[in-house]
């Protein structure tokens, strides 16, 4: 067996009803790999963990030919994480956010699944398109104090003849809990802003929150006609683009939602306006127009009318939590798998979604661990991501050097002071 925490250990093999035996194992070591960061581009380097007698081809073969689901895996998963965050019972609502993103790759003619894309900003001597991954990612938004955390629970890589529309659905349904009692909504930003967006997410049963663009169309509810008129009632009003409502024309001032919030880099007292209107192919809508600062605006589309403007806004300023979180996932090595097998570029991406919840859960406590803490003088913060891996990495040399039975390692001894200049020290 690897050597982790036993209460990591514990955890990670409540994943082990998707496996079979053989497969379980090495699986247990690419998690392993991925925790302490040596699997990140290449699975080979998981063999680390494993003894003399264990075949490193194995490792590809459970990514390549290896008889497990990644449907069954993410609901494990999902489970696994809404029992360790929750334990007392699940809450009415649960928020989830849905975003995108791409991993450039070298040699793209020769990977299976690549496709070409438009870059959205160019750097210093890019080109106007790329040729990479593509991913979907889906997060579950965790309300720790003092802000919004992600917890990503599923990757899926978009590829082949589908539509857009038909993999999200397909992905949405796989992923995301069927609970009879729990309101399941989703957040998203500018991209998804599109009726069929709406619409599918209407047709898996959930409800969603969407940033939208200033040209978005929404209309008016229409005018009664008179008794006696001839012809069909019009089932619209009037047309209007979202940037062209204003807030003293069809919109109603919120008044207590007007309150401090943190946009970008500042924080800004904003002020929101609300209405209720139609969407051509979706029905009823909500719809929020933020303003804050010297000219700065936002509209928020929401499909549920029971949610607070004060909902509305505080899950949307969590949404910004996904960006980080995918950022660490890169990080920790989505995107990098450097096989050339079409299955093994779909799977390594759900072991990445797995490491990346068990850390964050480290992280924000849920899973209590003993770790020695790194005392370093220019990083003072012990509970990021990255931090809390280096710390298993620290423990796990403990181990190795005094050869413990106890997995309690807190101790002065395992500590390092802060580094000190020679001005300060003289």
């Amino acid at each position: 067996m690897p050597i982790i925490p036993q209460v990591v250990l514990d955890w990670m093999l409540s994943l082990s009803q998707v496996f079979h035996v053989a497969s379980w194992e090495s699986c247990l070591y690419l998690l392993t790999g991925l925790l302490y960061g040596n699997a990140s581009a290449s699975v080979v380097r998981a063999a680390e963990f494993a003894p003399s007698c264990y075949n490193w081809r194995r490792l590809h073969d459970f990514l390549r030919i290896g008889r497990w689901k990644g449907k069954e895996l993410v609901s494990v998963l999902t489970d696994q994480i809404l029992r360790t965050i929750y334990p007392t019972g699940l809450p009415q609502r649960l928020w989830w956010v849905v975003d995108i993103t791409e991993s450039e790759k070298a040699y793209a003619g020769k990977i299976p699944g690549i496709k070409k894309h438009r870059r959205g900003s160019r750097g210093r001597c890019q080109s106007r398109t790329s040729w990479s991954h593509s991913f979907l990612v889906l997060g579950l938004l965790a309300a720790v104090k003092p802000r919004w955390h992600t917890l990503i629970c599923s990757v899926a890589l978009l590829w082949g003849r589908r539509t857009f529309e038909q993999q999200l659905k397909r992905f949405l349904l796989n992923s995301l809990p069927q609970r009879v009692a729990v309101v399941n909504t989703l957040l998203a930003d500018r991209y998804f802003g599109s009726t069929r967006f709406l619409i599918t997410i209407s047709e898996c049963g959930f409800e969603g929150v969407v940033r939208l663009k200033c040209n978005f169309k929404i209309y008016d509810f229409p005018k009664l006609k008179p008794k006696g008129s001839l012809g069909r009632p019009p089932e619209y009003g009037q047309e209007f683009r979202v940037d062209q409502l204003g807030p003293k024309r069809v919109l109603r001032h919120m008044k207590k939602s007007c309150h401090r919030r943190r946009i970008a880099d500042r924080t800004y007292r904003v002020t929101v306006w609300r209405g209720t209107f139609l969407r051509k192919g979706f029905g009823e809508i909500e719809i929020l127009e933020v303003r804050w600062g010297r000219g700065g605006r936002m509209w928020l589309a929401a499909t549920d009318a029971t949610l607070t403007t004060t909902q509305i806004l505080d899950a949307y300023n969590g949404r910004w939590s996904v960006e980080p979180a995918i950022h660490e996932a890169k990080e920790l090595g989505l995107g990098k798998y450097r096989g050339r097998s079409m299955a093994g570029v779909r799977r390594h991406p759900l072991l990445v979604a797995v490491t990346h919840s068990l850390l964050t859960l480290i992280a924000l406590g849920a899973i209590r661990v003993d770790l020695p803490k790194l005392n370093w003088g220019w990083y003072l913060r012990e509970t990021t991501l990255g931090q809390i891996q280096r710390r298993l990495i620290k423990w796990r040399q403990h181990v190795r050097e005094f050869h413990l039975t106890s997995q309690t390692t807190k101790s002065k001894k395992n500590s390092r002071l802060p580094r000190q200049s020679k001005h300060l020290a003289a």
